[in-house]
């Protein structure tokens, strides 16, 4: 797992070239521009977390409390969930009125997803 609470770079995601690309493409959409999306970050910064395959409901226990409960918070209420590519889901589920979200990453075949969640998730 991998938390970060800024701009991603693409040295800076625990993903594959393909992905990060994939993710940075789909946080710039409701800006229109890659600048507009930055600057949007650096004012509201938001949090990215990368749940990778082998990242299960233990590997969230590990956390700060704040950390899980949030995660949860966007697990169990996303916005929206999207399939980013092959391997990857994205959500994102809002935490206050500015606009601040916590995006969940998510691997089709990580542990945190129910076999019924991924079945759901696999249709999209």
């Amino acid at each position: 797992m991998q938390i970060i609470n800024h701009w991603p770079s693409n040295s800076a995601l625990a993903l594959d070239k393909q992905t990060t690309k994939d993710l940075v493409d789909h946080l710039i959409v409701p800006f229109g521009t890659e600048f507009e999306a930055k600057d949007f970050w650096q004012a509201y910064p938001s949090t990215i977390v990368i749940i990778n395959e082998l990242d299960d409901h233990n590997t969230l226990k590990q956390l700060e409390t704040q950390t899980s409960i949030l995660i949860n918070q966007a697990l169990l209420a996303p916005e929206y969930i999207e399939r980013l590519n092959d391997n990857y889901f994205v959500s994102l589920s809002i935490t206050n009125d500015s606009g601040v979200g916590i995006y969940l990453v998510i691997n089709h075949r990580s542990k945190f997803l129910t076999y019924e969640e991924n079945k759901c998730l696999a249709h999209q």
